[in-house]
């Protein structure tokens, strides 16, 4: 579990590090078959093959920030319907799903404005409750994916579309404990969203103080 998380990490700061070179032909090429390609890339949700299904989490948002507006006006409804569903499965689907959504929302900023409300109710059932008198219900650890997805979506409309739920949500998320990925997140956060620099700061040494 350690190398998996390190690995998203990694990929997370390497991805908006580094430009991506890419071929002009491909990208033509691309563009001529959009429609094509992207029917055809959704007609694999029902796919039972764990690699199809891999493969298709790792093609949307490719997709999406090929063509940012014909993506979200034919087809982000369909995309965050399979993944909202795939949501509710086994570790592994639903941890690709959390990472997909995060870049469907870099590549697509405002325009997931509207599934944001179900994206974040997710999250916070998967972090421990605010109130005192609900901890005593058992909350699994969250999964490094959580908040992966949490970095993205600050990052692509924290600003904009978050700012208040992200702060509401901080107290949970302080909650888990430090680990690599909670710190690479509290980071994004206070960089994206300057507004919660002070509330993480306050968090954090709360939080050490009581180590």
């Amino acid at each position: 579990m350690i190398g998996a998380i390190k690995n998203i990490i990694t990929y997370l700061i390497f991805y908006f590090q580094y430009p991506i070179v890419e071929s002009h032909a491909c990208r033509q090429l691309t563009a001529e078959h959009f429609d094509d390609i992207c029917a055809n890339t959704l007609g694999q949700r029902l796919s039972r093959s764990a690699h199809v299904q891999s493969a298709l989490m790792g093609i949307l948002p490719r997709l999406a920030a090929c063509d940012r507006t014909r993506f979200s006006e034919r087809y982000l409804s369909s995309a965050l319907s399979y993944l909202m569903t795939c949501l509710q499965r086994k570790d592994k689907d639903r941890q690709l799903a959390l990472v997909t959504i995060g870049y469907l929302a870099v590549f697509i900023e405002g325009d997931i404005a509207q599934y944001l409300p179900k994206i974040i109710d997710f999250i916070r059932s998967n972090l421990p409750p605010k109130d005192p008198s609900a901890k005593k219900r058992s909350v699994a650890a969250p999964d490094a994916a959580v908040f992966v997805c949490i970095s993205l979506l600050g990052r692509a409309v924290g600003r904009s579309h978050l700012k208040h739920e992200l702060k509401d949500l901080l107290e949970s998320i302080l909650a888990v404990g430090l680990s690599p990925a909670l710190t690479t997140c509290l980071r994004e956060l206070a960089t994206r969203i300057p507004s919660l620099k002070k509330d993480i700061a306050e968090g954090l040494l709360r939080m050490l103080c009581s180590s």
